[in-house]
């Protein structure tokens, strides 16, 4: 969180700006996760505490960490709870990010504006631990009042290890959702706060409860439902990509290069290459003089014909379209007669 506090996000807006306290909030949180570490060292069930990797390349551009801070393997018992949780941090996700793109304008900055608002998605985890707490043992996430933060939890006799591995709970169930729905509700939020509808808590309500069934009546049914079809068009891809895989096995044995050895298919290509860059390599001396003779003799009638060609194509196009530089590449493309068919198509 120390790292992070002092970042800065496309367009220069400093992180400290959005959680101001971070500074404290990170003072507390490395002291307790000693504290919570020392504690369940010698227990088998203890929590592990790990950091996530960042990457160098993160950091050097400027753009939001996916991960920022320490992780925990969570107990059935926290998972459990954050399943039962789907649709107040769907709610509390949506409408802080809802809240934030609209204050700071991020939809109306022209190009990029969307990697913004989707860059932005990650900061949400950091926002959720600064203004919600979780209750592991309800479970319920509720908003913090204005003058509550770790210090004040700690302060009123709270357990410092129970509160400590709430926040890293709250942290782990934040990234899972953003990782399952973060891309959809970026789209949803850019589109919701470009047009100026519906307010914060009209899109986290729409979203949670029809984009993503998470809240509302028989949200458990219609994500069942979902489900089922996202299965059943992934087994219909599946299937669709076998049979294209078949077909391509099927026309690779029935090339007759396909049999050969390497040293016999690169001498072929050799040789292709040589009549590419030269057509009159491999003809008699005899060929190749009929040829320069034909050039010469056959220079008018290729012009009348090349010109008919491209005044034919030209002029299907409207005249917007028949400037000279958009006759260009019919000209260039005039003596092209299609592809040949009796060139193997191999090495590209």
């Amino acid at each position: 969180y120390r790292r992070a506090g002092g970042l800065r996000r496309q367009g220069g807006m400093p992180w400290r700006c959005w959680f101001p306290s971070l500074g404290a909030a990170a003072a507390a949180a490395a002291l307790l996760a000693v504290f919570v570490l020392a504690r369940s060292a010698d227990t088998d069930d203890g929590p592990e505490l790990s950091w996530a990797d960042d990457g160098d390349s993160g950091f050097a551009n400027g753009a939001i960490p996916d991960k920022v801070g320490a992780e925990v393997r969570l107990s059935k018992a926290e998972r459990r709870a954050l399943r039962r949780l789907d649709c107040d941090m769907c709610r509390s996700i949506v409408r802080e990010m809802h809240v934030e793109v609209g204050k700071h304008g991020m939809t109306a900055k022209g190009w990029g504006s969307e990697e913004q608002v989707w860059e932005t998605s990650n900061a949400m985890c950091l926002a959720l631990l600064q203004k919600y707490k979780l209750d592991l043992s309800t479970p319920a996430l509720t908003r913090k009042r204005e003058d509550e933060d770790e210090e004040s939890m700690l302060g009123a006799g709270g357990d410092a290890a129970q509160v400590m591995r709430a926040m890293l709970v709250l942290k782990m169930g934040c990234q899972q959702w953003i990782e399952d729905y973060g891309g959809d509700m970026s789209g949803y939020i850019f589109k919701a706060v470009r047009d100026g509808s519906p307010a914060a808590e009209g899109a986290a309500e729409h979203f949670c409860s029809k984009s993503v069934a998470l809240c509302g009546k028989g949200s458990k049914d219609r994500r069942k439902k979902s489900e089922t079809a996202e299965r059943e068009r992934r087994k219909t891809r599946e299937a669709m990509l076998r049979k294209q895989e078949q077909q391509e096995s099927k026309q690779k044995d029935e090339d007759p290069f396909s049999s050969l050895p390497s040293d016999s298919k690169f001498g072929l290509q050799r040789m292709l290459e040589m009549a590419r860059d030269d057509p009159l390599h491999y003809m008699e001396e005899d060929a190749k003089e009929r040829v320069r003779k034909a050039r010469a003799e056959l220079r008018c009638d290729v012009c009348r014909t090349v010109l008919e060609e491209v005044h034919r194509e030209a002029s299907k196009k409207p005249k917007s379209l028949r400037r000279e530089h958009d006759l260009l590449p019919l000209f260039e493309a005039a003596c092209d007669g299609g592809r040949d068919a009796s060139v193997p198509t191999y090495f590209g």
